[in-house]
């Protein structure tokens, strides 16, 4: 699966100007002329002031919703305090700001915004900075997927249960129910020299060096079957090379590595659609036996959300499957996959014959 994600935290990308559209507006354009879905990351920066709710609404007509939290202001996180979990916008003060106002306020401001229907359930953290505190906040406040690591910092490019994580539980994810999507691809590439932070941004001139990077993962990712989560900002960017233009360049770029992925056969996915897939998979059981010279038997029962492009794979060639009411298969050598969504609470039992 491949996740274009995009974080709007910047004017040009709330705006119009010189570059033209909003550029969050002209990503949202292009992704919805290849027929796919962004996931869009919203800063709600009434601070400065860049904010501008009618962009939302666009990105929400033009089937980008539901849009993710992003914090209030664009700040790193990791010695933020936490704050009193009493923080509204009415009371905020963002000159002193903390982990729980950036959360709720908001996630408040943009529930306002979004169509009552829209469900905000995702989030990342502005420069994949994170706090100790803020799994806590997030859960508490209804977000059930996070993007807020690279795969530097968790060695994984697959979404991960945060409860089952076997690693960062006592600095970060405490056991919470949440799904986590690291970012395996930005529009950035950082590193340290002489004790200061660098960032090559992706920009025409610097192209060629990310798209060889991008083409190189997408087929690796492709080739064994991982999710590739792509962070690009619909905005200049920084840097001498990062003028008015390269919005256009960074919705290019997308627009190719969309077009990869699609010719690797990646589905092309939103962040929270890929995320009900993981949570309502997480509930299924399966209770299987090896049948001497018959094959495998067993018992196939879902949990409470409906199961969506369900599959298992077996270590043997099946030759054929059965599953009363669980609708058609496709079988490929030992995998196979329901074609239909399987209800919420469906239970079968299942045969499955080998080759």
């Amino acid at each position: 699966a491949f996740v274009a994600s995009h974080d709007v935290d910047a004017p040009d990308a709330f705006n119009d100007g010189a570059w033209g559209d909003p550029g969050a507006m002209a990503m949202a354009d292009m992704e919805k002329g290849e027929g796919v879905r962004g996931t869009y990351f919203i800063t709600t920066d009434y601070v400065v002031g860049y904010y501008n709710e009618e962009t939302v609404l666009e990105l929400c007509d033009r089937g980008m919703c539901p849009a993710g939290g992003h914090s209030v202001q664009h700040l790193y996180w990791a010695d933020m305090p936490l704050g009193t979990c009493q923080e509204v916008r009415a009371n905020y003060n963002p000159a002193t700001p903390t982990v729980c106002g950036e959360v709720r306020v908001n996630l408040e401001t943009l529930r306002a915004t979004v169509p009552a229907s829209t469900t905000l359930v995702s989030w990342r953290t502005p420069y994949l900075d994170v706090n100790g505190h803020q799994y806590d906040v997030l859960a508490a406040h209804g977000v059930r997927y996070d993007s807020s690591l690279g795969v530097g910092d968790v060695r994984t490019n697959f979404p991960f249960h945060m409860s089952v994580f076997p690693w960062l539980q006592e600095e970060l994810f405490h056991g919470h129910d949440m799904f986590e999507f690291p970012v395996v691809l930005e529009d950035g590439i950082g590193w340290y020299a002489d004790g200061k932070e660098q960032r090559l941004e992706l920009t025409d001139r610097s192209w060629p060096v990310f798209r060889g990077l991008w083409r190189r993962t997408l087929l690796e990712n492709a080739a064994n079957g991982a999710v590739t989560t792509l962070l690009v900002h619909p905005s200049q960017g920084v840097g001498p090379d990062a003028g008015t233009e390269n919005v256009h360049n960074k919705i290019a770029a997308v627009q190719w590595a969309i077009q990869q992925a699609k010719k690797s056969n990646m589905r092309v996915i939103q962040m929270t659609e890929l995320g009900d897939f993981w949570r309502a998979r997480r509930q299924v059981r399966m209770e299987a036996k090896w049948v001497p010279g018959a094959g495998y038997e067993g018992k196939i029962t879902v949990g409470s959300l409906p199961a969506p492009g369900l599959s298992f794979a077996f270590s043997d060639h099946i030759k054929s499957f059965e599953c009363s009411g669980g609708g058609a298969v496709a079988i490929a050598e030992g995998r196979v996959a329901f074609k239909d969504t399987l209800a919420a609470g469906f239970s079968c039992a299942f045969t499955a014959k080998v080759q």
